[in-house]
């Protein structure tokens, strides 16, 4: 549940691109751009498909 609330946040202020740059979401939510980038590669179903194995 908290990584797709995470993943949400994420796609929300990345906006596909029109929103922050990875580097301005990466300050504002104190996680790493590794982080961001990974999260925004995922959609919120692939979280709990990953979970459940």
């Amino acid at each position: 549940m908290k990584e797709r609330v995470m993943i949400h946040k994420i796609k929300a202020h990345y906006d596909e691109g029109n929103g922050l740059k990875i580097r301005a979401i990466e300050r504002q939510l104190c996680i790493s751009r590794n982080t961001v980038r990974k999260y925004l590669g995922m959609d919120e179903a692939a979280v709990e498909v990953r979970k459940s194995h």
